[in-house]
């Protein structure tokens, strides 16, 4: 997983959260999208809190806003497993792969 791909996540992570502030390590975002993965296609914000809330362990500023819309957070976190399964899928391409000598 590169560096780019858990930026993205974080910043998905972000906007479903609304989050304003919080420095999670590289490792609590590895942690983060391990989990994320874990979540059932229809999981909302509260699951999606509790999994950041257990792994980063720090409080968070949020903006909060009545009647938060759900579509979003279900789009981001099909959007986070497809981008798992395509990595996953290079991985094992690559793994399969054999180098010749010429």
């Amino acid at each position: 997983m590169s560096a780019n791909h858990l930026l993205e996540m974080k910043k998905q992570v972000e906007s479903i959260l609304k989050i304003e502030v919080w420095n999670p390590t590289e490792e609590q975002l590895i942690n983060i999208w391990d989990e994320l993965a874990k979540l059932p296609d229809n999981a909302d914000e509260n699951k999606i809190l509790q999994v950041v809330n257990s792994i980063y362990g720090e409080p968070l500023i949020v903006s909060c806003m009545e009647g938060l819309d759900t579509s979003r957070a279900l789009m981001s976190l099909f959007k986070i497993k497809e981008m798992q399964d395509n990595i996953k899928q290079v991985n094992n391409k690559n793994s399969n792969t054999k180098f010749k000598k010429t």
